[in-house]
């Protein structure tokens, strides 16, 4: 059956590296598309250092290409195979991890007042916040959805009352996907706001210096690098921890029997997706799965028979996949025109996106995903999941033009932590109250959004839902109703 892809330009452009070396180089769209890859909704938590530009090569130095069969050295093996298990709470697989009232929500102010100008950027009545994200540059407007998730979220907390009599104002800070610029936007910044909220560059390594040069200044984001991650004032509602959830590759082996004998990957020949293949990839093989093919292709790459024909000639059962949305589905529309149908096509959450349908058509039986958030541009899910409901209202009130993207659901957990962890440093709250407070934050409550990780003892979410695409619509798949599956540990993975 034959079916035509449209290249569309996908809104979610999953990042896992930026394969610049040096601040400020510019790259053309067609590299700056493909090299724009995988990471916020990864199976695997973080991002590959910055900087390497060199592709993955083979045992005798060649460059890598052509496929590999099991067993056979691969050339990339850089990232560390050494791997820790770590449980991050809750083992049930009904339910939300991430709460059902919704998330929490400011209070009023108290008796005997709020304390007025408690610290920098808080009068008796405002708080500002500042967030830095990529905007211009390379990539217009790559990360504008970040920016108006954390913008929604607090214009919900602000119809509320605020918290304790404050309301919250966001100051936007411009990246631009540039080294240089995210120094000089966290710093044109760093004295003016309480908080940073939110922030998303694909540089964030580049503000680190900004943020250790002002200790007390709390930043809540999802992290893109190892410096950001490891910065100590930095916390996040998805701490971005090398690794991965064992349980969808468990779940879909004891789905589709024959699977866990018969894997097959396939990655971008960059740096960021080597290392998240590499991280998958010692899960697997931890948990007794066979590799029968795995290849790193070019990022540009448009015709996908051969890797088709190749994994079909290894009889994979399960591929998996660490591509956007827009080329994984002309990976699945070749599959079909080649008669190859394996039980399982899996994209670690980079399938669930709005562009797929329109490239991909609706006829993918074998299609999946495994996500750490609830299907939340689905609106059957707004119907009977609290978080869903209030994201795409606010969502819809704040941004109506805006796509509801991954980026912007990372804004609004991450907006989610800070409202959360405010409301515990009180109505007289620092900046070294509010470390604290999140410090000691060790779940958050998106309404069943998002599936929490443990922002204080910086470890992954390890829950987790699996969907399948049905007649272009994604449906979740053995999974509860409006929660997560939260029974398995997370891997976690270290050099």
């Amino acid at each position: 059956m034959r079916r035509t892809v449209r290249d569309v330009r996908t809104p979610l452009l999953l990042v896992a590296c930026v394969l610049i070396t040096s601040c400020g180089q510019r790259l053309d769209s067609a590299s700056r598309q493909a090299l724009l890859q995988q990471s916020l909704q990864g199976r695997n938590g973080a991002a590959a250092p910055l900087g390497n530009t060199a592709p993955s090569t083979s045992s005798d130095g060649g460059t890598s290409t052509g496929s590999r069969p099991a067993g056979s050295s691969s050339g990339t093996t850089g990232t560390g195979t050494t791997g820790v298990v770590s449980t991050t709470g809750g083992t049930t697989t009904s339910g939300t991890t991430s709460g059902t009232t919704g998330p929490v929500v400011g209070a009023s102010t108290p008796p005997g007042g709020n304390g007025g100008a408690t610290d920098v950027g808080v009068t008796a009545t405002t708080i500002t916040l500042g967030t830095v994200a990529d905007l211009t540059g390379p990539q217009p407007g790559l990360f504008d959805g970040d920016v108006a998730g954390v913008k929604a979220y607090f214009a919900y907390v602000n119809s509320q009352g605020g918290v304790f009599g404050r309301t919250l104002k966001q100051v936007v800070a411009d990246s631009a996907l540039d080294c240089n610029q995210t120094s000089n936007a966290y710093s044109a910044l760093v004295d003016k706001v309480f908080a940073y909220v939110g922030n998303m560059s694909l540089f964030d390594n580049c503000g680190t210096d900004v943020l250790k040069a002002h200790p007390k200044v709390p930043d809540v984001s999802f992290t893109l690098t190892p410096e950001h991650l490891n910065n100590p004032t930095t916390y996040s509602a998805q701490p971005s921890i090398p690794g991965g959830r064992t349980g969808p590759p468990l779940d879909f082996a004891q789905n589709f029997p024959g699977t866990k004998g018969a894997v097959g990957g396939l990655y971008p020949n960059v740096a960021g997706a080597v290392a998240q293949w590499n991280q998958e990839k010692a899960m697997l093989v931890h948990l007794g799965f066979t590799i029968a093919y795995e290849q790193a292709i070019p990022p540009t790459t448009v015709d996908y028979t051969q890797y088709v024909i190749g994994m079909r000639q290894a009889n994979v059962k399960m591929v998996i996949l660490f591509n956007t949305a827009a080329n994984n589905a002309k990976f699945v529309t070749a599959a079909q025109q080649q008669s190859f149908v394996p039980p399982v096509i899996e994209a670690p959450g980079t399938m669930y996106d709005p562009s797929f349908p329109a490239a991909a058509g609706t006829d993918v039986p074998d299609a999946y995903i495994d996500t750490t958030t609830a299907l939340f541009f689905n609106p059957e899910e707004a119907k009977t999941i609290p978080g869903v409901a209030l994201y795409q209202k606010w969502m819809k009130t704040v941004a109506p033009k805006q796509t509801l993207d991954q980026f912007s659901v990372f804004g609004w957990m991450e907006a989610v932590l800070f409202v959360q962890a405010l409301k515990t440093a009180g109505p007289k709250a620092t900046q070294s109250s509010l470390l604290a407070a999140a410090k000691n934050t060790h779940s958050v409550d998106t309404g069943g959004l998002v599936a929490t990780g443990d922002p204080g003892a910086r470890r992954a979410a390890q829950c987790y839902l699996l969907a399948h695409y049905e007649k272009g619509v994604w449906k979740r798949f053995k999974s509860p109703a409006t929660g997560f599956i939260c029974d398995k540990p997370y891997y976690v993975v270290s050099s």
